[in-house]
C-alpha cells in the first residue's frame, strides 16, 4: 500500500465503529472480527507493518459479513516517528538483556489507537485486540446506546485477560471499552484511553483474550525496552517520571528483577494518588518480600495494602499468609476469614486487575490449617468451595500404594455430601494431605485431631 493511503469501501453513518492496530495476525483476525460483526457498523484499520495477508484477510472477511472497512497505513514508512530499532546499541543504552532482533517495533500504541480513534464516524466507538474475541456481542448496541443517551465518557466492560485449561478467569481487569467520540489515548505501552466523561461499570458484553500469538518473528521483552526508553527521556529533562510509567514497569519487572521493581514500586506509591491502584502497588511489594521470606516486611506491605482498599481480599489474604509463617494463628484466622468474606461478595465495578480462581482456591491451603491450629474446628466445612475444584493426590514414601484424594462437592453444594475418609495413610496425619481440603472431611473432635500438625504449605516459604 503506498504511503498514506486510506482503504475506505461505501461510505454510510454508523452507529457503533471498532478500531484494532493490527500486524502480521492474518491467522487469527477473523475470529476476532466475526465475534465483532453483529456489534459494528464500521471497522478502522490500524496496520502498524504487516509483512503477511493481514489487510486482505480482514477484507475479505468484512466484505462477506458486509461490514464497511477502512484501513490506516501506520507502517514505519509512513509513520517512522512512532518506531524503535530493536538494536545492541539499545540493550546496552538501558542495561536490558537480549536477544536483540534488528526489527522496527512501534514504541507508541497510544499514538497508533489514536490514528485510528480519528478516523471512527460512529456516534459510539469500541476498540479490541486483535487476539481477542467478543462474547454476548448483542449488548454492544444496548450499551453503546447507553453510553450517548446518558452522556457517559465510555463504559466499563470486564476483560478477561487469561484463563486456565478448564476455562477458569485467572486474570480479569476493566476497560474502557465502548466510548463516545472526543476521548484521547495515552501512554506509549499500555495505552489507556481518556474518556470525555465520566464512565460507568456494564456487566455486558465480555471480551476474552485468547492468546493464541500473534504472527512474524517475536521481539524480546518489547515493552521493557519502550517503557526504559520513556523513562530514560524524562529523566534526562529533568523531570518526574509519570506514575503510571512506573506502576507498569514495575509490573514487568516484578518477576524477574524485583530490586529495581521494588525501587519503582515505591516511588509510585509516593506520588500515586489513585488509592485502588496503590493498594496493588503495595500488593506486589509484598509479594516480592514474601518470595523473599522477609515475612516482617511482606506483613508491612500487605497490611498497607489492606488499609488502602478495605474492601480488595487480596491484601488480606497476604496477611493471612505472612501471619502463617510467623505462626500468628488468631490474627490470621481473622484476617483469611474477611478475605474471604469479601471474595465471595460480588465487587461492582473492580477495574484493576485480579485473579478470581487464586482467590478461591490458593487461599483455603492456609486457611484451612490456620482456622484448625486456632481452634475454630466448625469453620473449614463451611468454606465454599469451587464448583470445579482441582482433585491432588500426595504418595508417601513409606506407604507408596496409598493415596490421598480430596472429595469432588456436589453441585450448588457448600460442602460435601457424604463425610467420609478415603483410604488413610499410616503416616502421621495431617503431615503428607495433597490440600488442605481433606481438612474439611476431619470430625470435629479433639481425638481425631490430637498429635496432628498440619504442616503444608511449608512454613520454610514454599507454596
Amino acid at each position: 500500500m503506498p504511503e498514506g493511503e486510506v482503504r475506505c469501501s461505501v461510505s454510510m453513518t454508523p452507529d457503533v465503529s471498532l478500531t484494532m492496530i493490527v500486524r502480521d495476525v492474518a491467522h487469527i483476525l477473523p475470529a476476532c472480527l466475526e465475534s465483532a460483526a453483529p456489534a459494528v457498523d464500521e471497522v478502522v484499520l490500524v496496520d502498524t507493518g504487516s509483512r503477511d495477508a493481514t489487510v486482505d484477510v480482514a477484507s475479505k472477511t468484512l466484505a462477506r459479513l458486509g461490514i464497511p472497512l477502512e484501513v490506516v497505513d501506520c507502517s514505519p514508512r509512513a509513520r517512522p516517528d512512532l518506531f524503535l530499532e530493536d538494536t545492541e546499541e539499545l540493550g546496552r543504552e538501558l542495561g536490558l538483556p537480549g536477544p536483540y532482533s534488528g526489527l522496527m517495533m512501534l514504541a507508541d500504541y497510544g499514538a497508533a489507537r489514536q490514528a485510528g480513534w480519528d478516523r471512527c464516524n460512529g456516534r459510539a466507538i469500541m476498540w479490541l485486540d486483535s487476539d481477542d474475541e467478543l462474547e454476548d456481542a448483542g449488548a454492544v448496541r444496548d450499551v453503546a446506546a447507553a453510553v450517548v443517551a446518558e452522556g457517559l465518557g465510555a463504559a466499563m466492560v470486564r476483560y478477561d485477560y487469561s484463563r486456565d485449561a478448564e476455562g477458569r478467569t485467572t486474570c480479569m481487569l476493566r476497560r474502557e471499552r465502548i466510548a463516545r467520540q472526543g476521548g484521547r489515548w495515552a501512554g506509549v505501552i499500555h495505552e489507556v484511553l481518556i474518556p470525555d466523561g465520566p464512565t460507568r461499570p456494564f456487566d455486558r458484553p465480555l471480551v476474552v483474550h485468547r492468546r493464541r500469538g500473534a504472527g512474524g518473528p517475536a521481539i524480546a521483552h518489547r515493552n521493557l525496552k519502550i517503557m526504559f526508553r520513556q523513562l530514560a527521556a524524562v529523566r534526562a529533562r529533568g523531570e518526574p517520571a509519570d506514575p503510571r510509567l512506573l506502576f507498569y514497569l514495575s509490573s514487568e519487572l516484578r518477576h524477574f528483577d524485583p530490586g529495581r521493581a521494588r525501587e519503582h514500586l515505591e516511588e509510585y506509591c509516593s506520588r500515586s494518588g489513585w488509592s485502588q491502584e496503590r493498594a496493588l502497588a503495595r500488593l506486589w511489594l509484598g509479594e516480592i518480600a514474601e518470595r523473599e521470606q522477609a515475612w516482617d516486611r511482606a506483613f508491612v506491605e500487605f497490611a498497607a495494602s489492606a488499609a488502602e482498599d478495605p474492601d480488595c481480599p487480596d491484601g488480606h489474604f497476604g496477611l493471612l499468609r505472612a501471619l502463617y509463617m510467623k505462626q500468628r494463628w488468631h490474627e490470621a484466622a481473622y484476617h483469611g476469614m474477611r478475605g474471604w468474606e469479601l471474595a465471595s461478595q460480588e465487587r461492582q465495578g473492580e477495574v484493576l486487575q485480579h485473579d478470581p480462581t487464586a482467590r478461591q482456591t490458593v487461599s483455603p491451603r492456609y486457611l484451612v490449617p490456620v482456622l484448625i491450629h486456632a481452634g475454630r474446628l466448625d469453620e473449614p466445612g463451611r468454606l465454599r468451595w469451587p464448583r470445579r475444584p482441582e482433585i491432588r493426590t500426595c504418595s508417601s514414601a513409606r506407604t507408596s500404594s496409598t493415596t490421598w484424594r480430596s472429595v469432588r462437592p456436589s453441585s450448588g453444594s457448600a460442602r460435601p455430601r457424604k463425610r467420609r475418609w478415603l483410604r488413610r495413610p499410616r503416616s502421621r496425619l495431617g503431615t503428607r494431605l495433597a490440600s488442605p481440603r481433606c481438612w474439611s472431611l476431619l470430625p470435629t473432635t479433639r481425638r481425631r485431631l490430637r498429635g496432628c500438625s498440619p504442616s503444608w504449605p511449608s512454613r520454610r516459604g514454599g507454596t
